[in-house]
This record gives structure tokens, sequence and C-alpha cells, in this order.
């Protein structure tokens, strides 16, 4: 059964501050910018929300690359999703094949005079739901 995965990407600094609840926010210093990011991840069909947040007014993006920890290969959207320090929400299409562990790289980019400067992180900490979206728990991985 394919299953469309909803990925969101929204926060604000406040959220950056605090965090959300089992999510890490490891974050990454770029160009002047500051980049963050937090997964949420259920085996229910909108199974992944990705929260990004950077402290930049504009020409901040964000890509999703997704590793199948059962194959070795990376996915991702070859789509770059605007984030700034307000709520952004975007719809992903990313399609998932039964369930898997997954674990996930954002890439972010940043437009300076100079031209566009690139970094990314790996997100180690995922905050786990169950099928039914409750329970979160820390997990090494993201169970999609």
């Amino acid at each position: 059964m394919i299953r469309r995965a909803r990925i969101t990407l929204a926060a604000s600094l406040l959220a950056l501050a605090v965090g959300g609840a089992g999510q890490a926010h490891a974050g990454v210093s770029l160009a002047g910018a500051w980049f963050s990011s937090g997964v949420s991840c259920s085996s229910a069909a909108d199974g992944l929300e990705v929260t990004s947040v950077s402290n930049a007014r504009d020409g901040s993006f964000a890509m999703i690359y997704l590793l199948d920890t059962r194959t070795g290969l990376w996915i991702h959207e070859n789509q770059w999703h605007g984030v700034a320090n307000y709520p952004v929400t975007i719809h992903g299409s990313f399609s998932f094949a039964g369930h898997a562990y997954y674990k996930i790289y954002m890439h972010y980019a940043q437009a300076t005079s100079a031209g566009w400067r690139y970094s990314g992180e790996y997100i180690t900490t995922y905050s786990q739901r169950n099928a039914n979206g409750y329970e979160a728990y820390a997990s090494s991985t993201c169970y999609i």
C-alpha cells in the first residue's frame, strides 16, 4: 500500500527556543542565519512532520532527505522549501511502500550577497508516535 506522508515545515522562534515535545533542535549556523529542525514520526497515513525554522527574514530554504534503513537509499523531493522566522506550512509528496525505519538529513540553503551558502544536519532524535498519533517517545529512527 502506497501511503503519502504529509510534510509540515512550520515553526516560530518561540518553538526554536523551547523545542517541541520530544523533538531535538540541534541547529546549524549558516551565513549568519540559524537553522533548526525537529521531526515527529508515526506509522499513520500522515506520519511525518518536519518542523524547521530560520532566524533570517528571507532567503532561507530547507530540503528533506530520507534514508531508508532497509535499502540504504536516500530519497528527497528535489524541491527547496522556504523557511523563515514565522510559521510556514508545506505539504510534501513522499510516497512510502509499507512501513519502514528512516533517518532524516535536513539540507539548508541561505542566500547571501556573495551567492548561495549550503549546510545541513542529520536529525538524531525523533519524536515517535504510535499509529493513533499519541504517546510520543524519543527514538533514534523514524518509523513511518
